[in-house]
């Protein structure tokens, strides 16, 4: 009887422990064409030393190169982010050191995502799934997958406009106030109110 319940509270312990984990990214504002930054944020009881987290994005979605910016929480670690076969974005994070992620809130990371073809309200999210978490004993823990939707910005206007002057023709007068399509050498004409020697 001591063994049985000796297990569960140990089985209720581990399971409130990994309630109290999870990752999470707010909803964000997508215009088409145009590129957007995600902001991944973890809540953690756990000390994490490294992790992996996979985002499955639409079809005409990808990675800007060169554009994940770790946080002060991963100061020590080395974080990366790549494209895999099936289109999804991996992104790793581990150190050496073992040396935990610092804090217990706040955002882990950015990274700034493209779409190069128009999206859909029905296609406009990213999964986060695959969320592996990793302390210093080497225990892991999978953090619930979520979805961070995509809220579809349609343009409406355009905007700045910058108008150019039309190149203007120079027009010729006679003398007499009459229009000359081809003036002549030598000639006397009106020019913008000035009388000039075409």
């Amino acid at each position: 009887m001591k063994r049985i319940i000796l297990s569960l509270v140990v089985a209720v312990s581990a399971f409130a422990t990994q309630a109290q984990n999870t990752l999470s990214a707010e909803a964000v504002a997508v215009t088409p064409g145009q590129e957007w930054t995600i902001t991944v944020s973890l809540a953690n009881a756990s000390e994490f030393v490294t992790f992996q987290a996979d985002l499955a994005v639409p079809d005409g979605v990808g990675l800007k190169e060169s554009s994940l910016v770790p946080t002060s929480r991963l100061s020590d670690h080395t974080v990366t982010a790549s494209t895999r076969s099936d289109g999804t974005i991996r992104v790793v994070a581990y150190n050496a050191n073992n040396t935990s992620i610092l804090g217990s809130d706040g955002a882990l990371f950015t990274l700034t995502l493209t779409a190069s073809t128009a999206l859909t309200d029905t296609e406009a999210q990213v999964v986060f799934r695959n969320l592996r978490f990793t302390d210093a004993s080497l225990q892991e823990s999978l953090l619930t997958a979520f979805i961070a939707p995509l809220a579809v910005v349609t343009p409406t206007a355009i905007a700045n406009v910058t108008l150019q002057p039309a190149p203007s023709a120079t027009v010729y007068y006679d003398l007499q106030g009459r229009r000359v399509n081809k003036p002549q050498r030598g000639c006397l004409y009106i020019v913008g109110g000035r009388k000039v020697v075409f």
